[in-house]
């Protein structure tokens, strides 16, 4: 029976060593995105303080305080779809939380400030932004969690989900989901 232990704890080593990390290896070669970039930089008008932290090869977190008083968390996956979550929190915003059309609006006015610090995103923020605000415009209360489709392009579709949104002691905030693939 040693010898059959000696076996095991060296297939084991055999496994742990070389064939598991190549098999996660091979999975990063098919993913046909690269590393998410930071979105804001140190140096856009209006950003304080801005940090930007990758945790894997597909994840990655994204810190900004803005001069209006925003917080901006930005949180980057995918492999096969591009996934952005944007927490947004604000000191101003009177209205009821519980207004889900006040929700959407906000939620497109933060979506449109978040458009002016990005240049090479801009216009996609802006078209998940009229989606928000069109949605907030419409006859049936909107509902939160529900993806809104943005465009489809080469087989590529786009969508935007305002997942929550409202007030948390003094400040309120957005917590927006955006997707866009497959890539």
């Amino acid at each position: 029976m040693p010898n059959n232990r000696r076996v095991a704890t060296g297939l084991a080593a055999l496994l742990l060593n070389f064939v598991i990390p190549t098999s996660f290896a091979a999975d990063e070669k098919l993913c046909p995105l690269s590393s998410p970039t930071a979105l804001l930089s140190k140096e856009a008008r209006g950003v304080i303080r801005h940090t930007f932290q990758l945790s894997s090869p597909r994840e990655a977190t994204e810190f900004a305080f803005l001069q209006g008083g925003e917080s901006l968390v930005i949180s980057h996956r995918g492999c096969e779809y591009r996934v952005l979550t944007i927490l947004i929190n604000t000191e101003s915003e009177s209205s009821a939380a519980s207004d889900t059309r006040v929700g959407y609006r906000h939620a497109a006015r933060q979506l449109l400030k978040v458009a002016e610090l990005t240049p090479t995103n801009a216009a996609f923020f802006r078209t998940a932004a009229k989606a928000l605000s069109s949605t907030a415009e419409g006859r049936a209360l909107p509902k939160y969690d529900r993806p809104l489709s943005l465009s489809e392009v080469e087989g590529m579709t786009a969508t935007v989900t305002l997942v929550e949104s409202g007030r948390k002691g003094a400040e309120y905030h957005s917590l927006i989901e955006l997707s866009r693939g497959p890539f």
